[in-house]
């Protein structure tokens, strides 16, 4: 892959694959959570890792800005399946103890702050993952912003 063309060409090749993944792992995790299928984090996890990569394949163009809207449009999808996951784990609370933990924990969530059955389920740290690329590829691009989701 020392051909540029090559490169090009594998890259928007894989972009391709990792949007397909994307659909695919979307109805996945829609499936688990509906039937009540214990992998939804893991699903979860293949959806946030075809976004970095994507993200990546876009900086191998020198797309910095693509790259960019690709961690966005990522944070905001997953922000959504996280919420969705947590209403479905986290059924028990009612809506006050729910709206309480939206506070304190508004889009970016520790991963240590959430464990199941004493394990960390690792999904909520993505989220922050994503905002950490972003910073990095703001700082890269020249801009900053004080807040990534602008």
């Amino acid at each position: 892959m020392t051909k540029p063309e090559n490169r090009v060409n594998m890259a928007n090749l894989a972009i391709n694959r990792f949007l397909e993944a994307q659909h695919t792992y979307t109805g996945y995790f829609d499936t688990a959570l509906k039937e009540d299928i214990q992998v939804a984090d893991e699903y979860l996890s293949s959806i946030f890792l075809t976004y970095v990569a994507r993200a990546n394949c876009y900086l191998e163009f020198n797309e910095i800005s693509t790259a960019y809207l690709c961690l966005q449009e990522g944070t905001e999808f997953l922000s959504k399946c996280v919420n969705k996951y947590f209403d479905k784990v986290f059924f028990y609370l009612d809506d006050e103890e729910q709206e309480k933990f939206y506070k304190n924990y508004p889009l970016l969530l520790s991963t240590s702050y959430i464990t199941v059955n004493g394990v960390i389920t690792g999904i909520f740290g993505y989220l922050g993952y994503l905002g950490y690329c972003r910073k990095a590829l703001l700082a890269k691009a020249g801009r900053t912003h004080g807040n990534l989701l602008e």
